[in-house]
């Protein structure tokens, strides 16, 4: 059975100012709710700056996250279950 890699868009993960862009991986693996190692690539897609609240400026980015295929067919599993 041939592995395809699974590709996720990741919306609006949200980096103070200071962060390093490194913990960006981390942040995109726990909102997939996969370690991460488990992400094979990302690529930064979006990057806004969000300055509504004084004193408190942060980045809100977008991810693209490829995904080993065989943990995209075990998230469709779980979806699928009643």
């Amino acid at each position: 059975m041939t592995r395809i890699p699974a590709r996720y868009r990741i919306a609006n993960l949200s980096l103070l100012l200071g962060e390093p862009d490194s913990v960006l991986a981390q942040k995109a693996a726990e909102r997939l709710g996969v370690g991460s190692s488990d992400i094979l690539a990302m690529a930064v897609v979006k990057r806004s700056l969000d300055a509504r609240k004084k004193g408190r400026p942060r980045w809100l980015i977008s991810v693209d996250a490829t995904l080993d295929g065989a943990l995209a067919w075990i998230d469709r599993i779980r979806k699928e279950k009643p």
